[in-house]
C-alpha cells in the first residue's frame, strides 16, 4: 500500500491470479481421478482385459499416468497465464502518470 487506506494499482489483479492458482490446485485431485478413471477404462476396453496383476502392462499404465497428470498441470498453468495476461492493466507512459 502506497498511501493510507489505498491499494496499489495491481493488487486486485494479483489477488485474482492467486485465487485462480489456489482454485486450480485444489480442483486438480478431483479432475485427476475422473480423467484417470476414463483413461484406465478406455485402456481396459482396448486391451480387452481387466486389471488383474497378470494382465496389467505397467509401462503403459505409468506412461498414461504421467501424461494425464502433466497435461492437467500444464492446462491449469496455461489457463492461469491467459487469465493473468488479460487482467493485467496496460502500462501507461510516464507523461500520463504525472497528471
Amino acid at each position: 500500500m502506497s498511501r493510507r487506506g489505498s491499494f496499489d494499482e495491481g493488487a486486485g489483479v494479483a489477488g485474482a491470479i492467486a485465487g485462480t492458482v489456489v482454485f486450480g490446485l485444489v480442483l486438480l485431485p478431483a479432475v485427476l481421478v475422473v480423467v484417470l478413471f476414463v483413461f484406465f477404462t478406455i485402456m481396459g476396453m482396448i486391451k480387452g482385459t481387466d486389471f488383474r496383476a497378470g494382465t496389467l502392462n505397467l509401462p503403459i499404465l505409468f506412461t498414461g499416468l504421467v501424461i494425464v497428470t502433466t497435461a492437467l498441470v500444464v492446462g491449469i498453468l496455461a489457463g492461469i497465464s491467459l487469465i493473468g495476461r488479460s487482467l493485467t492493466p496496460r502500462k501507461r507512459s510516464r507523461r500520463w502518470r504525472r497528471r
